[in-house]
Formats: structure tokens, C-alpha cells, sequence
């Protein structure tokens, strides 16, 4: 037999219920009852798993707190040791056309609100020390002039309107990595994501000249806090 939990309707009654029998919103209903008047509690939950509450009359919508998540996605050079030059794309393939930039899943849900509050860059390889990085973040991925170890050079075609934001790493040595944290200029993002998705994408060019590893990698990991 289910444990009951016992409430207090507006007249001060108790009221037993079955565990079994609350789910999140009848709970949610029962905890603001008392609250309106004894009047039934409007209670619904949205395609992001959020809670809202509106009381007859009241205007007081409730809602959950958002939730906090770290997804990470990393950036595999390619298999050469070819030394970096300031201002050269960091990239999986030598061939521009098959240039993938890496994707970061930030929303829980497709159409989610996110606040980008931090980011975190580390790299294993003892080549870190003093190197400036620059990491764009954009809501479609974008094309490139050149493959890993060209000019950084954005080719496709109205690109500024899936650009969202910049980041400047420098990065320190620690031990057999190189590490790094960054914010946005102006503070966290709130972004708002389209239909469908749940992911934005990151690129990144060096802004100092590197003695690369075969096949470094790069994982860029993010702070956020989804609605």
C-alpha cells in the first residue's frame, strides 16, 4: 500500500492522497489550493518541462528553477605537426569544403531558453603556454574559405546572422594541458533557440603562432543554465 500525504484545502480540512496518484502537476495543484481561494488551480506543463501555475484572478505565475549543465564538445586537428601562424583556422580537415565545426548540445529541450554564463577551453600537449585563442559562437554552422592551417576566412554568405558571440582564451600551462576560461564581453548571453534545436556551434583561430601536436585536440566545455 502507497504512503498518503496529507493537505489542507482552503477550509482546513485534510485531504489524503496516494503517492502513486501525484504526479508533478496534481502535486503543484494541491500545494497552491490554499492559495486562490479553495478554486481549482489551473496547472500546466510546457514543451520544456516547466511548470506553470495561474490562479483565478491572481496573475502568479510559477515556475521551476532552471537547470545547470557543462556540455563539452571537442576540435581534432589534423594529423600533422605544420606549425600555426597568428590568424589560422583551427579545423578537423585540410580541405576547406570538409571543414565540420563542432557542435555544444546547450538546450535541454528543442526551442529552449539558455543563459551562457562561462565558457572553459583545455587542450592536452605541453605547447600551450602564452597562446591566445579566439572562439566564435554561432546558431548555424558555418563554411570556410580555407581547411586547418589557412587564413581564418568565413565563406558563407550572410553569416553575421548566425554569429552570437566571441571569446578570447589565453591559455596557461598546466602540467601535461593547457587550460583556459572565458566570458562573453558583454556578460552571459540569453538565447533564446530556434524550433527544433538544441545545439549552437564553435569555431576557433589562433591568435599567436603554435607548435601543434598531431592530431591536438581542443574541448571546449559550457557553463549553462537552461530553462
Amino acid at each position: 500500500m502507497a504512503d498518503n500525504y496529507n493537505v489542507k484545502d482552503a477550509s482546513a480540512a485534510t485531504i489524503a492522497m496516494a503517492a502513486k496518484e501525484i504526479s508533478a502537476v496534481k502535486w503543484v495543484q494541491n500545494l497552491f489550493y490554499g492559495l486562490v481561494g479553495g478554486a481549482a488551480v489551473p496547472v500546466a506543463m510546457d514543451s520544456n518541462g516547466v511548470l506553470g501555475v495561474q490562479g483565478p484572478g491572481q496573475g502568479i505565475p510559477i515556475t521551476s528553477a532552471p537547470l545547470v549543465a557543462n556540455p563539452s564538445s571537442t576540435l581534432t586537428t589534423v594529423a600533422n605537426t605544420t606549425a600555426y601562424s597568428a590568424g589560422d583556422l583551427l579545423a578537423n580537415n585540410s580541405t576547406a569544403g570538409s571543414v565540420t565545426p563542432p557542435s555544444l548540445t546547450v538546450g535541454r529541450v528543442a526551442a529552449s531558453q539558455v543563459k551562457l554564463n562561462r565558457f572553459r577551453l583545455r587542450s592536452a600537449g605541453t605547447n600551450l603556454s602564452g597562446v591566445n585563442i579566439l572562439v566564435d559562437l554561432w546558431s548555424s554552422a558555418p563554411t570556410f574559405t580555407n581547411g586547418d592551417n589557412g587564413a581564418y576566412a568565413v565563406a558563407t554568405s550572410g553569416a553575421g546572422a548566425y554569429w552570437l558571440g566571441q571569446l578570447t582564451f589565453a591559455m596557461q600551462q598546466l602540467g601535461d594541458a593547457g587550460v583556459a576560461a572565458a566570458v562573453l564581453p558583454d556578460g552571459p548571453m540569453l538565447l533564446k533557440l530556434a524550433a527544433g534545436v538544441t545545439d549552437i556551434y564553435w569555431s576557433a583561430q589562433i591568435l599567436s603562432a603554435l607548435s601543434k601536436t598531431s592530431a591536438q585536440a581542443f574541448t571546449l566545455t559550457a557553463e549553462v543554465e537552461q530553462g
